[in-house]
Parts: structure tokens; sequence; C-alpha cells
């Protein structure tokens, strides 16, 4: 028997993935006129310019995207300079995280409701709407803190609810 819930587990985790990943393809060239705010933002920061949205005027961060966000973009830059395309990859992959977040806070009630319930959540259309806005990765950040919460690591929990919050 834990053998079977073994592999279903991982199958459950495999059937995650190949899903986000092909609803991944699906909305990668999807994007929010919002989130090229973030990434002229992010650009200048990667640049040395701060954050600032037009170079020379005072910074405009907290009118147009959010500090963690846009460091983490900038901190990608060198891997691909275009940030739509890492604004969009690093949503997706803040999905998928979040599915197994779901995943593991639903555990006790069985590995098939468990994959019933991270695949609600990273099928759920306004995540996908979302792309390229630090939406995915705060709701991934504050999963995690519950499932840090159900683990009973407070430490945990609150920092990473406070890096949420930066977001």
């Amino acid at each position: 028997m834990t053998l079977l819930k073994r592999r279903g587990e991982a199958l459950s985790v495999l059937a995650l993935l190949l899903i986000t990943v092909g609803l991944g393809f699906v909305f990668e060239g999807h994007h929010q006129d919002r989130s090229y705010l973030g990434y002229r933002i992010a650009q200048n920061l990667h640049e040395g310019q701060g954050f600032a949205y037009n170079l020379g005027e005072q910074p405009t961060l907290y009118d147009a995207t959010d500090p963690l966000y846009a460091v983490l973009l900038s901190l990608m830059t060198p891997l691909n300079a275009n940030l739509p395309q890492i604004g969009n990859w690093s949503g997706i992959a803040a999905i998928w995280l979040g599915g197994l977040f779901v995943f593991a806070l639903t555990h006790r009630a069985g590995w098939m409701t468990s994959l019933a319930a991270a695949g609600i959540y990273i099928t759920f259309p306004v995540l996908w709407i979302a792309l390229g806005l630090d939406v995915t990765l705060w709701l991934t950040l504050c999963l995690c803190s519950l499932w840090f919460t159900v683990k009973e690591w407070g430490i945990a929990a609150a920092f990473l609810l406070g890096i949420a919050t930066l977001l």
C-alpha cells in the first residue's frame, strides 16, 4: 500500500508539472500591459539606474511595480534579456510550486484529493491571466508560509510572510 501511495504521489507531482508546463506554453505569449512597467524598472535596476521608470526622474517603484519582484527580474536578466519571457516563465514556475504546496497542505485527505485540489489551483484561469505580474509569486509565498505553519515552523512562516509583504 505504501508503494502504491508513493507511486501515486510521484505521478501526481509529475502530472501537475506536465499540466503547468502545457498551460505555460499556451499562455507564454500573454502579457499584461501593467507588467511592462515592472519590466522597465527591472531593466533600469539591472543597468544600475535604480528603481526608476524614466531615467533622471524620481523613482516610481511603488506606483509601478513591487520592489522584490523588480529585484528578482533584474537578477534574472543575465539569463535571458527578454523580460516578458522571464516574467511569464517565473510566474509559471510559481504556479507549479504553489500547486505543490496545495498538494502538501491537503495531503492528509489522500493523494487523489490532493491531486484534485492542486489541479484546481494550477488550472485556475486568473492565475494564468496574471502572468507577468507578481501575483503568482505572492500566492506561492503565502501557501509556503501556510505549509510552514502546519509543520509548526513558525519562524520560517513569519519570515516568508514578511517577504510576501515586499510584493
